[in-house]
């Protein structure tokens, strides 16, 4: 998911230090590419499912809040 978000978005939204950065994105991306099957970024009490829909609701939040259509 983070691959296409990145091969999709505009690079400036996910570059920090340019106008169009945006933070929030860029979070929930590196987030994404940070998990692998047996390693999950968050909380260690939350369980790596609850982490991951976590990162999804906030993508979905994102999109609404940036009037951005994710395609789906």
């Amino acid at each position: 998911m983070a691959a296409t978000i990145r091969a999709n978005a505009p690079a400036d939204w996910l570059v920090e230090g340019l106008n169009d950065f945006d933070m929030e994105l860029c979070d929930i991306v590196e987030r994404l590419e940070a998990m692998t099957p047996h390693r999950f970024p968050g909380d260690c009490a939350d369980t790596h499912i609850d982490d991951l829909n976590q990162l999804l609701a906030r993508i979905f939040d994102w999109a609404d809040d940036s009037n951005v259509c994710l395609g789906l």
